[in-house]
């Protein structure tokens, strides 16, 4: 409930005004977009992996992508379509040793990547408009210690995720655009190749530039 209250809220923030008429929103959008991503600290995957859960990194870096189709098109709001792909990292190691400089312990990696279909409410107009989205798919999230480890990777798992945002135009092709969106990751298994993991809501921050 907090999540949906915190997207409804973002939407309603950023929603543009209707002094006057506009034109109707673009056919299709194309989004490229950097992106941080809050992993969180899980003790099921550090226990699994030897460490301490503050010893995970907490911040992935990574860049997504996506296009979206407006259907149906209406004075006040527009229904869309669309598909998304995302790609992030973080790493860390132990801070070095005071005496010998070497850094201690092993180094954690994180991964996120996949991608999502998604279906959005937008709210304004061809010039510049905020929508809010829900959408599922494939995503894996998963943390190892050292180089990726040779064996069974972890598997993709279907996952919702719901996303508020806007985009403004600044000529009649280009737009600066944002997106907030959690990913209501699923819990995973421990095995042999690959850390367990709890249920987590993953955030997801990016901001790039749309194409119409």
């Amino acid at each position: 409930m907090r999540v949906v209250l915190a997207i409804a809220l973002l939407a309603a923030a950023v929603s543009p005004a209707y002094a006057q008429p506009k034109d109707p929103l673009p056919t299709f959008v194309v989004d490229v977009r950097g992106l941080f991503a809050k992993l969180g600290q899980d003790t099921t995957t550090a226990a699994d992996l030897g460490v301490a859960a503050q010893e995970l990194p907490g911040t992935a870096i990574g860049g997504a992508a996506a296009v979206n189709f407006y259907p149906l098109r209406k004075e006040k709001m527009s229904l869309g379509f669309g598909a998304e792909g995302l790609l992030a990292r973080a790493t860390a190691q132990q801070a070095a040793n005071a005496q010998t400089g070497a850094l201690e312990g092993p180094r954690i990696e994180r991964r996120l990547q996949g991608i999502s279909g998604t279906i959005s409410l937008n709210f304004g107009h061809g010039q510049g408009w905020s929508y809010v989205s829900a959408g599922i798919g494939p995503l894996r999230f998963q943390t190892f210690a050292g180089d990726l480890p040779s064996g069974a990777a972890t598997p993709f798992q279907m996952t919702q995720n719901l996303g508020a945002g806007a985009r403004w135009f600044t000529n009649n092709h280009v737009a600066f655009c944002f997106d907030l969106r959690f990913y209501l990751t699923k819990p995973e298994q421990t095995t042999i190749e690959y850390a367990g993991r709890l249920r987590q809501r993953v955030l997801v921050i990016s901001a790039g530039i749309s194409i119409k």
